[in-house]
Formats: C-alpha cells, structure tokens, sequence
C-alpha cells in the first residue's frame, strides 16, 4: 500500500500531532476567508486541541473577531486569544 509510505514520507501521521495541524490550518483558512486584512496578521497555533492566537490587531473589534472566527471552529477544546492591539 502506498498510504503507510506517503505517511512516512511527509512526517504525516493519524495522532494527535496532525489533529491539531488540521485544526490549526480550519481555523488559519477561516480567518483568510473572513477577508479582512488585518486578520491574516494572527497566528494560530494548536496544541491539544486547545487554539492559541497570537500576533497583532488595530483593534480590539478584531481581537475580539478572531476569537469568535477561531471559536466557531469544531474541534478545539477551547481559545487562547493573546492576540496584541497595536493601534
């Protein structure tokens, strides 16, 4: 079978590592389809199933934007929101 292999190949694998990548990169898409520029400056990270956001905004409305974008996401356990006003 080739999956095994491909798996190995690209450091891919069914635990909880790729969990949170293919959570981490639901909630990076859905931030990028909000479509409000300033939003793509969040980073996100997952570990655990717990979201950690990051980075920086011009406001607190967007602060506050990227926790609710990242929230809607199922999957995560909870949101970490340390995302920085930086006017």
């Amino acid at each position: 079978m080739i999956w095994p292999l491909l798996f190995s190949i690209c450091g891919c694998g069914l635990g909880k590592g790729s969990a949170d990548e293919m959570l981490a990169g639901r909630v990076k898409q859905a931030l990028y389809d909000h479509g409000e520029a300033n939003l793509l400056r969040v980073d996100v990270s997952v570990e655990e199933g717990i979201i950690y956001l990051s980075g920086e905004t011009d406001d607190a409305q967007q602060k506050r934007r990227a926790d609710h974008i990242a929230r809607r996401i199922s999957g995560g356990a909870k949101v970490v929101n340390k995302v920085l006003v930086e006017p």
